[in-house]
Parts: structure tokens; C-alpha cells; sequence
């Protein structure tokens, strides 16, 4: 009979008997390598020169262990691109985070970005997605009537296109149906995928199709309607013309063209257009045809003439949304199939209506310009603001569509109908176009500020733009613009296009306040602060208060604008003028500016919105659900920038600025806003708060993991030998905190901007592991500092307390 020990010793094993099994595990291992490896001639999952993906020894070594003790952390790897090839392909859409291929690759961040900057043509880093997108093609040529005639130098596939978008049914086909071709191997080797499996090369070019670049309206293609069209990857549609202006319908009995919007190239370019394919035929085609209106005047146009047209001609967006037209359209007359028949009033561009017949959507129609007239039964159009048009006979909105039920709106309405008593257009070519809620919101906030003159618009997301809206992308593109209030324009970031824009607000309506719509006068005084008038000035001086308020201007503003108002305080006689829009001294000849700003009214909503449930500051950039993280570079002509720059006060002219980084982490950011919440709560004040702007300096390579860990001394080290206390340093001086940032191999700095709750302070000294206890308070001091008066260190303990906010790229 065996002891228990003996038992534990039969049942675990001997040392011998221990590396027996790890033997016999590996020879497992081995072998379902070598049964993958039929299955896969190619061996894409594991080269015999890449390590055992497990230590089996040190696994069954700690699982001998009583006390089962954690396993020991593997070491980070050696990035190579094939490794990196081998990684992302796991994943879906062959994208990973730098975290996730730390935390589940042991892949060192810094590594990676090297290994993708290397391999330009393999990857791409988009924020901090890292995506595997090799640049490969299908050569055009090798499938046409002479050949490739290029094969040494040819840098593209020689494969069947058919076969690849798998639809080649001919097994002798002559142009070939395999991926190992010693020159198709070659070009895959320099993209390190020639090692990967048939299906998910497969995947990699679908992939690579399917993010074809959008340049304009989706088009039909002229070649395949004229004749035949050779290209593997055309950008334009193959479908009939007469399908297509027939709204779904052919008069053409004997047509061998395509009249199938299900094909799968089709499916793929209404897809990457933003058009729907699970519809009926009849709506697809309405929503191509508003998407690009000018697809009904090349119906009779020979291919060569539609091409000259093309090049030529500019995109024009359409008058009116899918929503829209298919609550207002009843009836479509069909000529050429002899269906019913019906005369509907005209839209004309700014929105009003015509009795004469209408044209119609018929095969045999020609209409003027399908972006500017649209068939309803009306003879004018009720516009609201979330249409992509907003033409209106008057610049105002409609009270009654905000706050109860419009009696005109179905019979047409001459102001715009919104949901709110606000909004904002832009001008482009005589048509004013709504702006999307989240540009509406901000330029409403910063306009009812009289400190701003301008502010720059939120960048469109075209993953939330409806197809009908498609337009307004195509006009402001994915730039950045800034509204200037002053001349009421919007400039791009190049500075190279301008476009007028306009506020309009609600009518008015006697006996309703209605806030948006009531404006406010205010003077800059010698504070340079805004005044409203009928109020003192900044350092209260009772006789400079105006005999007059902002109701008083406001009434003779609207009355008579071009005739200047006199009004005087106690001292004093001013005349205000509307033109200069300046009010002067009668006496001494002084002007002081004037603006007219709209009362406040956004700051009573509720701050968090329905639109940004996790309270995230407005002008972040959206990002996706589950994004950890995100690194935007910000422009250099945009607002932001300048403000970051201006910290720095020029005080670093040895260092060159390159750039300016935005941190977006909203997991470290709630973390932070709630913690500043809580301390307001606690002290009752925000201002004892001390949320401020502080300077961090740190090595280069170590950036990444601050924006997605935070600062954090044990991780990053000290060098300054913690003099006021074992915590995280920032400094009011960026001088101070620029003399502890190291270069990378190419003399980059990174100085880190931190929004900072400072709260109560107190002398620190290096043995404080902590801050000591506030007498004044019973509670821990929030920081330590270098001097409690005029503080340039400061030390924070808590992570909850200071944001990464900015990188500063310096060279």
C-alpha cells in the first residue's frame, strides 16, 4: 500500500516521468503542426524557425507546485513582419489594437510601429489600430486580348479576375487559378503573405476592393453599356442605363445587359457609396439617381460624350432626401411600357412651385437637371432641417413645427421646420445647405458667447451621414473648417475655400420669450471684457451704466438698422452705430466695439446628452464602441493647436514644434471627470479644485503606454530623485519639464500636456509616499509641491487626478 505521498507522487509524476510527458505533449504538438501543414501546403500558421507557442516544462512545473503560484510573464518577442502577418490574421477585419497585441502577442508597442513604418505597403497605423492591408492587384493586362507584355518588371498578380471574386466556372481556364505562380510567389514574398493560406489571401484582396477610395457620386459604367469593359475592378456600375431610367424597368426586349443590382460588384459599390442593396429594385434606383442626379441626362449621350461630360462637369447635390421623396411622390409616368400617367406639380431650387406639366422619370424622359426639380403633389415643398436642402422664401424658423403642429406644412410652408428654434446653413453655389446637428450645436454655443469670434466645426463622420447627405461630405470633405463670426464665413483648414453660412432662429410671436430668438448688445470695456448694456462695467462704475438695455437697441435695430442710435450715461453721450457696428465718446472721441450675440440658452441643458451618454468633451472626435484609445493630430491652423502651442509661451527656442497630438481615452477620462466631480462635491467649490494645465517630461518610447495607462512613476521611472515626495511630477514651467524628455533615434521629444486637479498643497520632502493630513480639512492633502506660495512642481498620488491631454512634438 502507498503512502499519500507516495500517491501524490505517482499521480503528478517523477522528474524523469515529468519530462517524459513534456515529450510526449511536444511530439502532439508536432504532429497536429505537420497534419495542419497537409492541409495547408503553405504552412501559414507556424514556421519551423518560431518557438513553441507553450513552455509545457514550466507549465506542468507550476502545476506541481502546492501552492499553484501565477505563471511567470512571458517575455516580449521579437516583432518581425512575418510575425506581425501571422498575428493580425487572427483577428477580424486583420486590425488589432497596440494593446491588444501587448496584452495577448506580447508585442512591445514601439516595437510594432517600428515594424509597420518599415513595412509601408504591408500595414498601416490608423490611430492605434494596426491593420494588415497589402498593396497588391490584379494585373489588368495578363487577362486582356495581347497579354501581360511587362512580366519581369510587372508588379501585380497574373491570376484569373473572375476566379478571384469567384466566379469563374471554366476548370481549363487559361489564365490561371492558383496563387503559388513563381511570379505571383515573388510579389507575395516582398508583401510577407506569400506563406498564407489560399482563402485568406482571398479575404485580403476582397478587403482591399472593398476599401476602394470614394471620389465622387457612384457612376454607371459607359464603357460596359457602349460595348464591353475590361477592368477587374471597376469603380462604376455594370447595369443596364435603360434599367436604371426606367426606375427598375427595360423597354429593351433583346438587352443582354446587366439588370441585376445583387451582382456581387454591384452589392460592393452600393455598399462603399452608402446606397441600399436590400431594397426593392425601384428604390435602389431612386436613392442612386438622388445621389447622383446627373445619371438621367447621359441616358441618350454616346459613351464618349458622357465621358467628356464627366471630366468636365461639377457635382451637384440633390434638392431633396430618400425620406422625402418617398413620402411625397404617388405617382411616375412610364412612357415607353405604357403605364399610368400623371401631371405633378414642380420643386424648383428654392423650394417654391410651378403649375406647369411636369417632366417624368420615364426611359424616353429628358429632364432639365434632376438635382433641382423633384415631382410632388404639391406646389411647394415643406423643408425641414434634416433635409440636405434648406431654400426657404423665409429666412426664419417656423415656430409652430417646433412647438406644436405647422397648419401649413402639408400644403407648404415658407420657413424652414426644425425641431429646435435655431439652426445653421451653408451657402454653395446660390443653395443654402443644412449643417448636421453636431456642427449646429457647437457654433450655436460658441455664437452665443461674445468672446468668441469663431470656432472650428466638428469633422463629418461618414459612417453616420445618411446617403441623402452624402452631398454636404462631398462639399466640406473630412477636413477641418472654422467659423468666423464676424464675416460669417467658413474657412477651410488650407485656407483656399470659403463659404458664406447663416443662423436662422424662430419667428416672432407675441407674447413668447423664445430665447434663441432674443439677442443681447454687449460693449468691450476698458477690461476687455463684454458688457451687456444697462449694466456696469467691469470695475462697477455705477455712472457709465447706459440709459438704455439691450431690448432698447434691439427694437431700433430692427425698425430702422442704417439710422445710428444716440444714447448717453451720466457722464457721457454716445452714438452707436450699426454699420461699424462701434459705439463713440461724443466728447472724447473714443470707439469701443459692439456685437449682437443671441441670449444663452444651451448652457440649461442637460450636460450629459443623449448624444454623448458617457459625457465625453464635444470636441473629441466620435470614436468607435469598445476604441480604448485614440491619438489625433491636430491641424496647425485650427483654434486647438494654437491654444496648445501658447502654453509654451515661446520659452523652448531651442526645439522646433512638429506637431501637436489629442489623447482620447475616454476609460482614463471618466476616471478623471469623476474624480474632479467628486473633490467639487467635497470642497463645495470648483475653483478649490485647481483643474489646470501642467508639463510632463518624459522618454520618447514611453508615450504610448502613458495614453493608455496614464503617468505613473513605478512604471516610467524617476529621474528626478523625488525630492518632494514618491509620486507623478508636473511642472508649471515647460522649460523645467523639457530638460527630463529624451529623443528617439530621430531627435523627436514628446512633452506631455496634463490636466491637472491640484486641489490643497503642501511642502513635500522625498521620504512622503503620501501626502500628510490638511489640520484645515481632517483630509489628505491632494498634492505636494515644491513651495506651498507660488508652487512650479507639482506631485500627484492619485492616477483619478491628472489626464494626459496633449503630446507636444518637438525637434
Amino acid at each position: 500500500m502507498m503512502s499519500g505521498e507516495d500517491d501524490q507522487k505517482n499521480e503528478m509524476g517523477s522528474e524523469d516521468g515529468l519530462d517524459e510527458w513534456v515529450k510526449v505533449l511536444q511530439n502532439i504538438q508536432v504532429q497536429e503542426e505537420e497534419t495542419r501543414n497537409k492541409l495547408q501546403p503553405d504552412n501559414w500558421r507556424q514556421r519551423s524557425d518560431e518557438p513553441l507557442r507553450y513552455n509545457w516544462k514550466q507549465l506542468f512545473e507550476r502545476n506541481s507546485n502546492k501552492q499553484y503560484e501565477p505563471l511567470e510573464p512571458l517575455s516580449p518577442v521579437h516583432v518581425t513582419p512575418r510575425l506581425l502577418v501571422d498575428s493580425l490574421v487572427g483577428y477580424p477585419k486583420f486590425s488589432a489594437s497596440l494593446d491588444e497585441l501587448m496584452m495577448e502577442k506580447n508585442m512591445i508597442p514601439s516595437d510594432v510601429q517600428e515594424v509597420v513604418s518599415s513595412q509601408t505597403k504591408v500595414f498601416y497605423l490608423l490611430g492605434n489600430t494596426v491593420q494588415l492591408s497589402p498593396q497588391v492587384s490584379i494585373c489588368k493586362d495578363h487577362s486582356g486580348a495581347q497579354g501581360c507584355q511587362k512580366l519581369l518588371s510587372c508588379s501585380d498578380l497574373h491570376i484569373c479576375p473572375n476566379f478571384v471574386t469567384r466566379s469563374c466556372q471554366d476548370e481549363n481556364c487559361s489564365y490561371g487559378h492558383t496563387w503559388l505562380l513563381d511570379h505571383n510567389r515573388s510579389i507575395l514574398h516582398q508583401l510577407c503573405i506569400d506563406w498564407l493560406p489560399s482563402r485568406i489571401i482571398f479575404k485580403l484582396i476582397q478587403q482591399r476592393r472593398e476599401t476602394i477610395k470614394v471620389t465622387g457620386p457612384l457612376q454607371v459604367c459607359f464603357k460596359y453599356n457602349g460595348g464591353g469593359c475590361d477592368q477587374t475592378d471597376c469603380a462604376e456600375l455594370h447595369v443596364c442605363f435603360t434599367f436604371l431610367t426606367g426606375l427598375g424597368k427595360c423597354s429593351r426586349h433583346d438587352c443582354q445587359l446587366n439588370h441585376n443590382f445583387l451582382t456581387p460588384d454591384c452589392c460592393r459599390l452600393l455598399r462603399i457609396h452608402g446606397l441600399p442593396v436590400n431594397e426593392t429594385p425601384r428604390d435602389i434606383v431612386l436613392a442612386l439617381l438622388f445621389a447622383n442626379p446627373t445619371l438621367l441626362q447621359e441616358q441618350n449621350t454616346s459613351p464618349q460624350q458622357i465621358k467628356k461630360k464627366r471630366v468636365n462637369k461639377t457635382l451637384k447635390s440633390n434638392e431633396i432626401t430618400m425620406k422625402s421623396l418617398l413620402r411625397k411622390v404617388e405617382k411616375t409616368t412610364f412612357d415607353s411600357v405604357g403605364e399610368e400617367k400623371d401631371t405633378l406639380g414642380v420643386i424648383t431650387e428654392d423650394g417654391t412651385g410651378s403649375s406647369e406639366s411636369s417632366n417624368t422619370l420615364s426611359g424616353n424622359s429628358n429632364l432639365a437637371d434632376v438635382g433641382y426639380t423633384v415631382h410632388v403633389n404639391n406646389g411647394r415643398l415643406t423643408l425641414w432641417s434634416y433635409y440636405l436642402l434648406g431654400n426657404v422664401e423665409i429666412p426664419e424658423i417656423c415656430y409652430h413645427s417646433v412647438e406644436d403642429m405647422c397648419k401649413n406644412e402639408g400644403s407648404g410652408c415658407q420657413r424652414l421646420h426644425a425641431t429646435q428654434h435655431f439652426h445653421w446653413q451653408v451657402c454653395e453655389a446660390d443653395r443654402w445647405i443644412n449643417l448636421r446637428p453636431s456642427q449646429v450645436i457647437c457654433l450655436e454655443r460658441a455664437f452665443c458667447d461674445p468672446s468668441q469670434d469663431g470656432v472650428d466645426l466638428p469633422r463629418l463622420e461618414p459612417a453616420t451621414l445618411d446617403h441623402s447627405f452624402r452631398g454636404l461630405l462631398i462639399l466640406l470633405g473630412h477636413g477641418t473648417w472654422h467659423a468666423d463670426f464676424k464675416t460669417m464665413m467658413l474657412t477651410d483648414s488650407s485656407k483656399t475655400k470659403a463659404l458664406p453660412t447663416r443662423r436662422l432662429c424662430t419667428e416672432t410671436v407675441p407674447g413668447q420669450v423664445i430665447k434663441p430668438a432674443t439677442f443681447i448688445w454687449y460693449f468691450f470695456d476698458l477690461s476687455k471684457n463684454w458688457i451687456s448694456y444697462g449694466h456696469s462695467d467691469t470695475l462697477g462704475s455705477k455712472d457709465l451704466v447706459s440709459n438704455i438695455t439691450s431690448e432698447d437697441i434691439e427694437k431700433h435695430f430692427l425698425q430702422n438698422p442704417s439710422q445710428p442710435l444716440i444714447f448717453k450715461n451720466l457722464r457721457f453721450s454716445y452714438i452707436l452705430d450699426f454699420n461699424t457696428m462701434q459705439q463713440t465718446n461724443q466728447r472724447t472721441k473714443t470707439s469701443r466695439l459692439v456685437v449682437r450675440r443671441p441670449m444663452v440658452h444651451l448652457q440649461d441643458e442637460v450636460k450629459v446628452d443623449q448624444n454623448n451618454p458617457l459625457n465625453l468633451p464635444l470636441h473629441w472626435e466620435k470614436m468607435n464602441p469598445g476604441e480604448c484609445v485614440r491619438v489625433l493630430a491636430l491641424k496647425g491652423s485650427s483654434s486647438e493647436y494654437e491654444q496648445v502651442v501658447g502654453l509654451l509661451k515661446s520659452q523652448i527656442p531651442t526645439s522646433k514644434i512638429v506637431g501637436v497630438q489629442r489623447i482620447q481615452n475616454p476609460f482614463l477620462w471618466r476616471a478623471f471627470d469623476n474624480k474632479v466631480g467628486e473633490m467639487t462635491a467635497l470642497y463645495g467649490n470648483a475653483s478649490k479644485v485647481g483643474v489646470c494645465q501642467l508639463f510632463h517630461g518624459t522618454q520618447h518610447e514611453v508615450v504610448p503606454s502613458i495614453w493608455t495607462e496614464n503617468f505613473d512613476w513605478r512604471l516610467h521611472g524617476s529621474r528626478i530623485g523625488n525630492k518632494f515626495g514618491q509620486g507623478t511630477y508636473f511642472s508649471t514651467n515647460p522649460v523645467y519639464s523639457y530638460q527630463y524628455c529624451t529623443a528617439n533615434s530621430s531627435g523627436m521629444k514628446s512633452l506631455m500636456v496634463a490636466l491637472t486637479a491640484v486641489g490643497y498643497v503642501t511642502l513635500g520632502n522625498s521620504t512622503m509616499v503620501r501626502p500628510p493630513k490638511n489640520p484645515a480639512t481632517g483630509l489628505l492633502f491632494d498634492s505636494t509641491v515644491d513651495k506651498v506660495s507660488k508652487p512650479s512642481i507639482i506631485v500627484k498620488y492619485d492616477k483619478q487626478e491628472y489626464y494626459p491631454q496633449y503630446i507636444i512634438l518637438l525637434i
